[in-house]
This record gives structure tokens, C-alpha cells and sequence, in this order.
């Protein structure tokens, strides 16, 4: 059996094969099909567990996986970032 830790899956296929920690079962709300940045309504904004690593660690686009202002992971790839949102400071 595999466990799926920190996840975000839609349809909730996960439970019948896996053992499954702070998993959400909801739709990721991604903007599209090909675009997995997250909408802002998504159930993974803010809903990862901060590891010590990602302290300086950066998402694919270059942004803080741990923000100044939210302090807390989003699930998956990319951080989601608000209209108006500040990058580069520290």
C-alpha cells in the first residue's frame, strides 16, 4: 500500500489504494487543465506542512514556498500569489 502525504487529488481515488495524511480530496481548483497555478478559492492555498528545508526553498516560478506575510505552504508546485502581492522582499 502506498501513502499519499501532503496531496491534493481529485476524485477521491486515494483511500480505496493508499494510506493518506493531510490529504485534501477536494477539486485542486487549478486555472485550467494546463495551468496548475492554483485559483483563489483552491483548498490548497495554505494547506502543506512547513518543513524546516523550504524555509529559503523557492517554487518553480522563483517565489518563497514560505511567504513573510501567510507563513504557511500551499500544496503543490506553485505558491499561490494574491493580486498585489509583493515578491522579493524578505
Amino acid at each position: 500500500m502506498s501513502t499519499f502525504t501532503n496531496c491534493c487529488t481529485s476524485p477521491n481515488i486515494v483511500y480505496a489504494y493508499a494510506t493518506a495524511v493531510n490529504t485534501i480530496t477536494n477539486d485542486p481548483r487549478f486555472i485550467s487543465t494546463t495551468d496548475s497555478r492554483l485559483q483563489s478559492d483552491s483548498p490548497c492555498i495554505n494547506a502543506g506542512v512547513n518543513r524546516d528545508w523550504m524555509e529559503n526553498a523557492l517554487d518553480v516560478y522563483g517565489n518563497r514556498r514560505i511567504d513573510n506575510f501567510r507563513r504557511t505552504v500551499d500544496i503543490g508546485a506553485y505558491e499561490y500569489l494574491s493580486k498585489g502581492t509583493l515578491v522579493g522582499f524578505q
